[in-house]
């Protein structure tokens, strides 16, 4: 109900506008939306803040979201049982080179979120030579991004990944003893860092772009549904752009504590990681240079050489109106 009443709210406020510059208010025809996130990573906020605040309701979209992998992902919007994924750029690029159709619509950072945590005991990256460091999956952001971070250091063939399934396996691996290190994304970052374990290095402190967590659909479902599109990036727009208002602080905490299932301390923990990444820019158009480099770690024959721009459709933000972070 709590949905209903902020629609209804954000509807009538539109309505009011409208009134009073003498136009008339007609509401969108409502368009049963299904989309996807993998993880339950601070990545995800601009579209969960979407949902929570009714910006998809007044663009006319029910927004029916759902967890599942990376692979499960693409191959669900493949199979049209989704119309969006919320999904890594690497896991669309290499869909793509191996036959497939899908176009980068929006980004949810131009630096990933991740983060490698390890043992007290490793003092540095360099250390981790000869060791193995667990990401969430193979072939998914947090494995490629590894991937560059080792060429980074040096390490190249020095180090062993093993896969652990997701964000919480990789922390329990670490908790457990399992492993000595993993890459983690918030709020599992700052329950790492409370357990005693070492941040080695920081996705924003590192500062390379790389395209993080995006928005991606099929072309055949843009082409044939531009107008939909244009609304849900309208939306996804309007979260992105209440995240970056601090006034908005405690209640974009709020929803990532509800959505995450985490204490709000943990919560907060994760906010403050990562809202640079909102407000380091107003529109989250999908950056080329980020996609370049995560191409350059695609596991496909045909990546090397590959334009980045073919796996970017940014048109639709030229159609997209930028709020005032303010409002």
């Amino acid at each position: 109900m709590r949905m209903n009443i902020k629609a209804a709210v954000a509807t009538a406020a539109v309505a009011g506008v409208l009134a009073a510059c003498g136009g008339t208010a007609s509401a969108p025809k409502v368009t049963t939306v299904k989309a996807a996130f993998s993880e339950l990573t601070v990545s995800q906020a601009p579209m969960w803040v979407a949902k929570d605040q009714g910006f998809f309701t007044q663009q006319g979209i029910d927004l029916q979201l759902e967890q599942a992998t990376g692979p499960a992902q693409v191959a669900s919007i493949t199979a049209g049982e989704l119309q969006f994924a919320s999904v890594g750029a690497p896991e669309v690029m290499s869909a793509d080179l191996n036959g497939g159709s899908i176009a980068l619509l929006a980004s949810a950072s131009d630096i990933p979120f991740n983060s490698v945590y390890a043992d007290k005991s490793v003092k540095q990256f360099i250390d981790l030579a000869g060791k193995a460091i667990a990401v969430p999956q193979k072939g998914a952001i947090s494995e490629t991004w590894l991937r560059l971070v080792i060429d980074y250091y040096g390490l190249a063939g020095r180090i062993d990944v093993t896969a652990l399934g997701s964000v919480p396996a990789v922390l329990a691996g670490l908790q457990s003893g399992q492993v000595i290190a993993g890459v983690l994304s918030p709020p599992a970052t700052g329950q790492a860092a409370q357990a005693g374990f070492v941040e080695l290095v920081n996705g924003f402190k590192l500062n390379v772009p790389y395209a993080n967590s995006s928005v991606a659909a099929t072309r055949s479902y843009i082409k044939s549904n531009p107008d939909v599109v244009r609304r849900f990036l309208t939306a996804y727009q309007q979260g992105w752009t209440y995240i970056a208002n601090p006034a908005n602080k405690a209640t974009v905490v709020d929803v990532l504590a509800r959505n995450q299932k985490v204490s709000a301390d943990v919560a907060q923990a994760g906010y403050e990681a990562a809202v640079q990444a909102w407000t380091s820019k107003q529109v989250p158009r999908v950056n080329p240079e980020g996609v370049a480099n995560a191409l350059k770690y695609v596991d496909a024959p045909n990546a090397k050489g590959a334009d980045p721009s073919q796996f970017i459709d940014n048109s639709f933000w030229d159609q997209v109106p930028t709020p005032s972070p303010q409002k």
